[in-house]
């Protein structure tokens, strides 16, 4: 593992970017319940190809259409990012917003269904629609919290970065146990 732990973020071994994914999901879930949505996880069979593309389904969201919301969570340390990432702010998560959009382009173009991906960056980068979304909710929490938009606001965003955060150290803490556990391991055999 590298000083800063950049691997273990975009490493693809091991369960660490699932229990991030599902830690985002999880939560956004959770506050689109308290928001009042009808909505529900892992919906199956929304695309006739057999793509998956709701991570969360929501009965009306966006234009009042049902939505499939897709979490992803991205890196700006990735090899492929950097090459094409400058200094602009969110370019990794508006990178993968547009992977997103061009892999469920079919299911996008038969509009039944609203489709947005909710892009997170590693370092706690909100891509656009997620901020979109988050807004949506803040605005619809109002009534139930009875506390103002922007605190609201402010609350999930804090709350987003700090479930990707602590799933980054989670990650970094797996993976130097498996380094220590296969680095003592060679030592026994050898």
């Amino acid at each position: 593992m590298d000083i800063y732990g950049a691997h273990a973020v975009t490493c693809r071994s091991g369960p660490s970017m699932i229990k991030r994914h599902n830690s985002i999901r999880n939560y956004l879930y959770g506050q689109m319940k308290i928001a009042n949505y009808t909505c529900c996880v892992e919906k199956k069979y929304l695309d006739h190809d057999g793509k998956k593309p709701a991570d969360i389904y929501v009965e009306s969201l966006v234009l009042n259409k049902p939505t499939a919301v897709d979490v992803a969570v991205t890196s700006c340390t990735q090899k492929a990012i950097l090459n094409k990432v400058n200094d602009k702010v969110y370019q990794a998560a508006d990178h993968l917003v547009k992977a997103k959009l061009t892999k469920y382009k079919d299911f996008i173009e038969r509009g039944d269904i609203e489709f947005v991906p909710f892009v997170v960056e590693s370092f706690g980068g909100i891509s656009a629609p997620a901020r979109e979304i988050l807004r949506r909710i803040a605005h619809d929490q109002r009534t139930t919290k009875k506390r103002c938009f922007s605190a609201i606001m402010d609350r999930l965003q804090k709350c987003i970065c700090v479930k990707v955060w602590k799933a980054m150290i989670e990650a970094c803490k797996e993976r130097m146990y498996w380094v220590r556990d296969e680095c003592s391991g060679d030592a026994d055999n050898g």
